[in-house]
């Protein structure tokens, strides 16, 4: 019913304009031509509300066939802005993330310490953001040639507590990983790969790799 409604509408939009303006043209014109040609009074006049009528119902009917075609033309374009306005809307919100994500605690391991019943892992922050704590709890992915050795492997922060990232400052934290039936000792590390993943209070997700991944 909404589709008729419109169609119903665009189509009878201009009818009365049209009626209007020429019914005023034909009130004007009738006393004329029965002023100049007195015979033709009898004839304009019975024509004065049958000329309007006619041109009307021709010009409404005109408007039914090709209402359907604005209408389909209508819509094109009204799909066409609003692709346009939603593509700027998802530029906008991704350069908005793709600015917070530059304030994010930047995480890079530097080096591999052997401490058992431990491994430890050094971790380089740099924080161009707000002051934040990093979580104790982190999780370690080994890999070697291609194949995971140790997945999930729970670690934490060697102090045992958060570990406070300044604004703006760098600073340096030691992470504790158990060793394991898949990770004996330091030499089952040797030339592997490490992905490593935590969080701060602020629900940054900090990930980093070992040896650093080349951008």
């Amino acid at each position: 019913m909404g589709y008729y409604r419109r169609w119903f509408i665009r189509a009878f939009a201009s009818v009365w304009v049209l009626l209007a303006a020429f019914s005023t043209i034909v009130t004007f014109l009738v006393p004329v031509a029965s002023h100049f040609w007195p015979r033709m009074a009898i004839t304009v006049t019975s024509l004065a509300w049958q000329i309007p009528l006619a041109l009307c119902g021709t010009f409404f009917l005109g408007r039914i066939i090709l209402a359907p075609y604005w209408l389909w033309r209508d819509d094109i374009t009204e799909a066409s802005r609003l692709r346009v306005s939603n593509c700027a809307a998802i530029a906008d919100r991704d350069a908005q993330l793709s600015s917070l994500r530059r304030l994010d605690p930047q995480a890079t391991v530097t080096q591999l310490s052997d401490y058992p019943p431990h491994f430890m892992l050094l971790v380089h922050f740099e924080n161009p953001g707000e002051r934040t704590t990093v979580r104790r709890d982190w999780r370690l992915t080994v890999i070697r040639s291609g194949a995971v050795i140790a997945q999930d492997i729970r670690g934490t922060v060697s102090s045992g507590t958060g570990h406070i990232l300044e604004a703006g400052a760098p600073s340096d934290v030691w992470l504790r990983f158990p060793y394991d039936a898949a990770i004996p000792d330091m030499t089952s590390l040797t030339g592997a790969e490490f992905s490593l993943v935590g969080s701060d209070i602020r629900n940054h997700s900090l990930q980093a790799t070992f040896p650093p991944q080349l951008s």
